[in-house]
């Protein structure tokens, strides 16, 4: 088949054949760069917990795009951006594989607790680690890396994340693809791996057939109505006594017992959100289900910009109704608030990686519509300071403020005192980096996190907690943004 005959469809179907696959796909979305790409299979992965894990990163894309024939990129990249690894995240990936963090990557690594594998698992036709790859990377930052992020000085106080974690991916999980494809205005290219012939016939593993999928699974929530209203009780408190202006709020739904198709899910996900930062993601038995509308952090050469999200509001059944919901919410003086807030706090983030000045706004609280919600959006960009490179702009930006609140630290400090359970990779980040160090990373909301070996699935939803806050308001305000979730579950699967 021609490479550019082959749909998004096709090669989602074909995913479950690979312990590891990320596809990403913009529905259409103005303001993105490509149509949609697909990642399957791993030539090596990296596995890293929080502590030392974006050092660790740089140096893992640094060596992949130097043995992709993008040296020269690479190499200036580590000269001026810290892409060599510090001495703790060097001594794990070297650790990994007994060899330098500059050759990590293209060594076999050993079992248990490597850090860096070169993954022949995936590939049909064995090891190729003598092979050069594509240079690119696909994976994901979880919530949890804020302990790497934003620690504390000692004195004031230690971040940690000690509540139940349902799905048990890694804090992250980035990985060079076998195949690749990627779609920009309209057109299709194959990047990386060998005839699409070689996917037809191979083995699917790890995917619950259609007809196994429960079909009436039950829902479950960590939080009960009076237990989510005392919890904003309490952080409307902390806000009276000055501790915080906002903090995001986000109770776990969940399911146990569930057999689910997560290949299947995502295709009615996607198909009834139309959101412009989906995703699917495997890292073995462990799937993310994502339909977010927001961006996190993305870079094109020497621009990096964020569009937080603060504002939501349901569609309406109706022409007249949907118009009076986004008028209303336009009008929100509360949504404009928490946005503003937010957008205050991103500038202050990306002040640390950009150039003097050069941070600005170029779009305040505009209303942008989707096919099942509203939101109020803000676009912050900045230039990135010479001298630093895509590792240094996450340190600076993660946790994206509209998944905290502010100021940030006290805010994350709050969400783990009163959140029930621990968030993972929701609230984190899923994109990519390119051989020259671009990237596009969403914020992992709108989404739903499976664990295909206990049968369990996780779907936090939050917002953002003022001073101005309505407890029930806030309540409801979270199941709209679960619905799409728990509808695409409740809902007998398409025959």
């Amino acid at each position: 088949m021609n490479p550019v005959d082959i749909t998004f469809e096709e090669l989602l179907a074909a995913a479950s054949s690979f312990s590891h696959a990320c596809l990403l796909h913009s529905n259409q979305a103005p303001g993105r760069r490509y149509d949609w790409l697909v990642a399957l299979g791993a030539r090596r992965i990296l596995t890293l917990p929080a502590g030392d894990a974006l050092s660790g990163i740089q140096a893992f894309w640094a060596a992949v795009a130097e043995s992709a024939g993008a040296g020269t990129a690479a190499a200036d990249s580590s000269a001026g951006a810290g892409a060599v690894a510090s001495a703790g995240a060097a001594a794990a990936v070297g650790a990994a594989v007994g060899a330098s963090v500059g050759a990590a990557v293209v060594a076999s690594a050993g079992a248990g607790e490597a850090a860096v594998t070169s993954a022949a698992a995936d590939s049909s036709a064995g090891a190729d680690g003598d092979k050069a790859g594509c240079g690119w990377l696909f994976g994901y930052l979880s919530y949890d890396l804020k302990n790497e992020t934003c620690q504390p000085e000692l004195a004031v106080g230690h971040l940690e994340s000690s509540g139940l974690d349902r799905i048990g991916f890694p804090d992250i999980c980035w990985f060079e693809p076998e195949y690749l494809w990627v779609c920009e205005k309209g057109r299709v290219r194959q990047i990386a791996g060998g005839p699409w012939l070689e996917l037809v016939d191979r083995k699917v593993a790890g995917a619950a057939p259609n007809d196994l999928r429960n079909t009436t699974p039950i829902l479950e929530c960590d939080f009960d109505y009076p237990q989510y209203a005392q919890a904003v009780e309490a952080i409307r408190q902390h806000i009276r006594e000055g501790d915080v202006y906002e903090v995001n709020l986000c109770p776990t739904f969940f399911s146990r017992q569930l057999i689910l198709d997560p290949v299947e899910a995502f295709e009615r996900l996607n198909t009834r959100t139309q959101a412009p930062f989906a995703g699917y993601l495997r890292v073995e038995e462990r799937h993310l289900i994502c339909a977010s509308p927001e961006r996190f952090l993305a870079r094109q050469g020497s621009r990096i910009w964020s569009q937080p999200i603060k504002g939501t509001a349901a569609r309406g059944r109706t022409a007249e109704e949907d118009e009076r919901l986004a008028a209303g919410l336009e009008a929100s003086e509360k949504d404009r608030a928490e946005n503003i807030m937010i957008v205050d706090l991103v500038r202050n983030d990306l002040a640390k990686c950009c150039e003097p000045g050069s941070v600005q706004v170029p779009e305040l609280v505009k209303r942008h519509t989707f096919p099942t919600l509203h939101h109020l959006i803000s676009t912050v960009e900045g230039t990135l300071r010479q001298g630093l490179d895509f590792s240094d702009a996450w340190r600076a930006a993660f946790p994206m403020g509209s998944m905290t609140g502010a100021p940030k630290i006290m805010a994350l400090e709050l969400i783990e005192q009163y959140e029930h359970s621990r968030r993972g990779l929701y609230s984190g980040a899923l994109g990519y980096v390119d051989p020259g160090g671009d990237f596009d990373l969403n914020v992992v909301i709108r989404s739903l996190l499976y664990n295909a070996t206990a049968r369990t699935a996780a779907w936090p939803a939050g917002g953002a907690i003022t001073w101005d806050s309505n407890p029930e308001q806030e309540w409801n305000e979270v199941q709209v943004k679960a619905e799409a979730i728990q509808r695409m579950l409740i809902e007998p699967t398409p025959t």
